[in-house]
């Protein structure tokens, strides 16, 4: 992967294919960017971003396979004695908190992480209260590097186009078979849905370049309820899940081996059938 500079973030003249930086950087106010580059940097931009995405995606799921929630009983009831999710995992906040250093790993180091980034009438020019509401972004990546104090800076920031939106979501182990598989599960991937189709509303409006919900799966239970709910085309859907680490190549291993089973045994008890699964995103 190519690291990029500081002086690869201007756009320069002559610059048509690959143009790293954010779109909102115009090193000539009185130079107009043609509309034909000012594409081309975004696409090249759109392009870098989902690779950044994708190799921290990776990176998450090589620890997933050593720490994940598959590896340990779960949570069933109270009075189950062996309730233990495991150590790493115990709400979505988790899940940001070792995402977000990765993000952080890949991208330039201009850009910046956020997390539980605000939309509101402050952070966005575009905000509106009727179909925006109260609403927070789980992990964000932006390059601020440009925008200068000054009496241009709010007009700057409320006007930026992020690198990536990114909302996370933690299914635990021990829902399937019990009171929890038809209430939490099932809400909890109806919402996963909702925050997908918020997330297509960012991108559609230009607040962002590239958008994604980030789902760890512990029991599989994801795969088979997600069919019953509708998806946004552009925003990728990154699940970390023992079906995640087989297609990844780690299937042999006894764990996973044993979490895939468990999850088919429960499926057939549940009468759910597998819908296609995600495509897997290669690096």
């Amino acid at each position: 992967m190519r690291e990029e500079s500081s002086s690869d973030l201007v756009w320069k003249p002559g610059d048509l294919e690959e143009v790293p930086g954010p779109t909102h950087l115009d090193p000539d106010p009185d130079f107009e960017i043609p509309d034909e580059v000012y594409e081309a940097k975004a696409e090249a931009n759109r392009r870098n971003t989902t690779e950044h995405l994708l190799g921290a995606y990776h990176q998450f799921l090589e620890g997933y396979r050593r720490w994940g929630g598959y590896r340990y009983h779960g949570f069933t009831a109270q009075e189950d004695p062996e309730n233990f999710r495991g150590p790493a995992i115990l709400s979505e906040a988790d899940i940001v908190l070792r995402f977000a250093p990765l993000l952080a790993s890949r991208f330039p180091k201009t850009s910046e992480i956020h997390a539980e980034f605000n939309i509101a009438t402050w952070t966005r020019a575009d905000y509106s209260k009727q179909e925006d509401r109260t609403q927070r972004i789980d992990l964000v990546a932006s390059d601020l590097s440009a925008i200068e104090p000054g009496l241009c800076a709010q007009e700057e920031f409320r006007n930026l186009v992020h690198w990536l939106f990114v909302e996370a979501k933690w299914v635990p182990k021990g829902w399937w078979g019990g009171p929890w598989e038809g209430l939490e599960g099932k809400k909890r991937v109806e919402a996963v849905s909702r925050d997908a189709w918020r997330l297509q509303r960012h991108l559609e409006l230009g607040r962002c370049l590239v958008a994604a919900v980030f789902v760890v799966d512990d029991e599989c239970l994801f795969d088979y309820l997600r069919g019953l709910f509708d998806w946004p085309s552009d925003v990728l859907v990154l699940i970390a899940s023992p079906s995640a680490l087989a297609q990844a190549g780690y299937e042999d291993d006894p764990l996973v081996e044993a979490a895939i089973k468990k999850s088919e045994e429960l499926a057939e008890q549940g009468e759910y059938d597998l819908p296609d699964m995600w495509p897997y995103h290669e690096l």
